[in-house]
């Protein structure tokens, strides 16, 4: 019996922590931009703030996980303007495998437990 209470107390902390977003995912994440036209250029911001620039080149953003969405605006000479929003959620594992080591706090406070969408893609429409 005691073997056993001494391998559950071994193991216990491990599976605890597989379920903590901060440790297994990182607190950012790269996001791919599927853009059209060529000439595209958007702007990425977050609660008003630009943060980054995306274009039909160089098509993805590496961005910190917020529980704040991400707007970007997008635009090309002789098309319309469009604007995407990224909203941000929960990542399951996080808010239950966080619980249980330190009811979640971690993941919360480094903004591990959200997620945005991994791809995105604009197409704008010709004026």
């Amino acid at each position: 019996m005691k073997k056993y209470l001494f391998a559950a107390a071994f193991i216990a902390p491990f599976l605890m922590l597989a379920g903590c977003v901060s440790l297994t995912e990182g607190n950012e994440q790269t996001i791919v931009f599927h853009l059209q036209p060529k000439e595209i250029q958007c702007v990425a911001s977050r609660n008003g703030v630009d943060i980054s620039t995306i274009s039909y080149d160089y098509n993805s953003l590496r961005v910190s996980k917020s529980k704040s969405d991400l707007v970007v605006l997008c635009m090309a000479p002789g098309y319309q303007r469009q604007t995407l929003r990224l909203r941000s959620e929960t990542q399951a594992r996080g808010v239950v495998g966080g619980f249980f080591t330190d009811y979640g706090v971690t993941d919360m406070a480094t903004g591990a437990m959200w997620r945005y969408q991994d791809e995105a893609t604009v197409y704008l429409i010709r004026e």
